[in-house]
């Protein structure tokens, strides 16, 4: 369906549109796909759209919700230089514990490294995620603590000790 699809859309817009406005449109998408500032630019806004996507299933599949079934509710997706920043609001019956057990579940429906989960001091009911996708300078937060509750540092594949 691809195979013939893709070649008659092509010939519908070239036939709507006019020579100069493929010339431009092309033009522009690949200025944008050859220069890196821009291609990173709408990488990282494209992270942006898909990762509030990602957490809100990721909520859904370890049962973060309300008892009436509600989830969290995003509140704005940031860029960040370790990946994105995404604000929450949690609704009576969510909170920070939630989303520190279920950090596993979290990080494999957001296709990240790491997430890290930190309550606003004065908000109870604000809950900030960092999808870690790269590594960046020390992180976003502590280095020592490894995104992980009580500092410990271990790694993915060693076995705590007796």
């Amino acid at each position: 369906m691809l195979a013939a699809g893709v070649p008659l859309a092509a010939v519908l817009i070239a036939r709507t549109l006019s020579p100069w406005a493929l010339a431009v449109g092309g033009g522009l998408i690949a200025a944008a796909a050859l220069w890196p500032p821009t291609r990173q630019s709408l990488v990282g806004w494209a992270w942006c759209i898909i990762t509030p996507h990602r957490v809100r299933t990721g909520c859904a599949e370890a049962w973060i919700h309300s008892r009436r079934g509600k989830l969290p509710a995003v509140l704005r997706t940031t860029r960040q230089p370790f990946g994105e920043r995404v604000y929450l609001w949690c609704r009576a019956g969510t909170s920070t514990q939630d989303f520190e057990s279920a950090r596993p579940t979290l990080i494999s429906a957001c296709w990240a490294q790491d997430i890290q989960v930190t309550v606003s001091i004065r908000h109870a009911h604000l809950v900030t995620l960092d999808v870690i996708r790269r590594p960046a300078f020390g992180g976003p937060r502590d280095p020592t603590a490894g995104g992980r509750s009580g500092g410990e540092v271990t790694e993915p594949w060693s076995l705590p000790a007796p």
